[in-house]
């Protein structure tokens, strides 16, 4: 079997996200405190090695929590990835395929260490909230770093980049867009389609989601008659693509398996290697 129960796979997504909070919230305090520091911080003669260390050290300090966060989850999340996580899409179960965590929650480490350096703390022997002008940039800055707080977080706990629904293949960008089976060329995609993180789809033209339409793919090959060549990328997806590809064409090609998506039974399915437990199904 490859990749993660769906059970392993919930787990590995609460661990990173814990784990990208914890670290955020640990750069954004260690920023912040060296904002707070006096401004004849560092002790030193020499003014560029002074600029050096007030610059640096806070940037270093971001290197070295999102570096700390990638090295933890670098083994979970490197091929072979997992396979689907369980969720939901407008009521009816699904598999669901995250970003992976080594780019957004690392991101979110980043991002929230950023925060600390906008942070409105005022240094000893400062008298910036004492001139009107300084106070309006102080809430102006406080309000930014309000913002990327907000919006980092929310970005970590974003709805999955696909789910796969019995209705059709579902990707969420700034919007969820629904690709319809049908809409889909049958028989494909197939792992000779994937490269670099990028697998070619057959679609009908005019199909929303997936970009802008090719005439040929990656190979050269012209599509079948009514349909586009498409790219879906899966660069930053926890996903692996030729096991998408397998499982997309499973289900474009058999209706009656759509009725099983979202469930353990059907991922247990989908992850075992094709001859063993096919003929187990009811």
């Amino acid at each position: 079997m490859i990749g993660l129960a769906s059970a392993e796979f919930a787990r590995l997504i609460r661990r990173s996200r814990a784990l990208a909070l914890s670290l955020g919230a640990l750069g954004l305090c260690v920023n912040a405190w060296l904002r707070s520091l006096p401004y004849d911080w560092p002790p030193t003669d020499s003014f560029a090695l002074e600029l050096t260390l007030a610059v640096g050290t806070p940037f270093l300090v971001l290197v070295l929590v999102t570096l700390v966060h990638v090295a933890v989850l670098w083994r979970s999340c490197r091929p072979p990835r997992p396979g689907f996580a369980l969720g939901r899409y407008r009521g009816q179960p699904a598999f669901a395929a995250p970003i992976s965590p080594l780019y957004s929650g690392g991101t979110c480490v980043a991002q929230l260490s950023l925060v600390g350096l906008y942070a409105p703390i005022p240094r000893p022997g400062s008298n910036d909230w004492s001139e009107p002008s300084l106070r309006v940039m102080i809430v102006l800055v406080a309000v930014l770093a309000g913002l990327l707080l907000v919006l980092n977080v929310a970005i970590l706990f974003r709805p999955p980049y696909l789910r796969i629904t019995a209705d059709g293949l579902v990707v969420s960008t700034l919007r969820s867009r629904v690709i319809p089976w049908d809409a889909l060329a049958y028989g494909g995609p197939t792992g000779n389609e994937v490269r670099r993180g990028v697998l070619w789809l057959q679609a009908r033209a005019g199909t929303l989601g997936l970009g802008g339409p090719n005439l040929r793919d990656l190979h050269g090959r012209l599509p079948l008659p009514g349909f586009y060549w498409f790219r879906l990328k899966l660069g930053a997806v926890l996903v692996d693509p030729v096991f998408l590809a397998d499982v997309l064409r499973t289900y474009r090609d058999d209706v009656s398996r759509r009725a099983f998506i979202g469930t353990d039974e059907e991922l247990a399915t989908l992850l075992t290697p094709v001859g063993d437990a096919l003929s187990d199904r009811p």
